[in-house]
């Protein structure tokens, strides 16, 4: 969870643990766990939900915020799902995972069992290269 600051109001965001470990990185929290407050900047996402009225998802790169965006294209994976996902594997090895379809690599995230991860690879096969024409693929994650 990392606070938002938008004109001086704070939204509560929920991250990923790449997003975190990068923040981390940035000096953006103390080692109490505390945030240090500097600037970083985050590409949010918001859901609307019918428990908490809305939820705000932060991400340290674009590329995970559309890849966030896009795993929740395939019916079945919500928010919590497409986050599990991301914090486990990068956006370029979700790309690789799919394009190989790599089901045992993608049901590493908590809660996404076999047949999700076969559904992820299966509905995302044809809008993969579209992803990794705009953002590239680093081979080297």
């Amino acid at each position: 969870m990392a606070v938002v600051d938008c004109n001086g109001v704070g939204y509560a965001s929920v991250i990923s643990a790449t997003t975190y470990d990068k923040l981390i990185n940035a000096g953006a929290f103390l080692p109490s766990g505390e945030m240090a407050g500097i600037r970083v900047k985050l590409y949010t996402t918001v859901k609307i939900t019918d428990e908490t009225g809305f939820e705000v998802y932060g991400f340290y790169s674009r590329k995970e915020s559309v890849m966030f965006s896009l795993l929740q294209t395939v019916s079945g994976i919500g928010p919590k799902a497409a986050l599990a996902i991301l914090s486990v594997l990068s956006p370029d090895a979700v790309c690789t995972a799919v394009r190989q379809d790599d089901i045992r690599l993608i049901s590493k995230a908590q809660g996404v069992g076999q047949k999700a991860a076969q559904k992820i690879c299966i509905d995302l096969k044809n809008n993969i290269d579209s992803f990794i024409l705009e953002f590239g693929l680093d081979e080297a994650e």
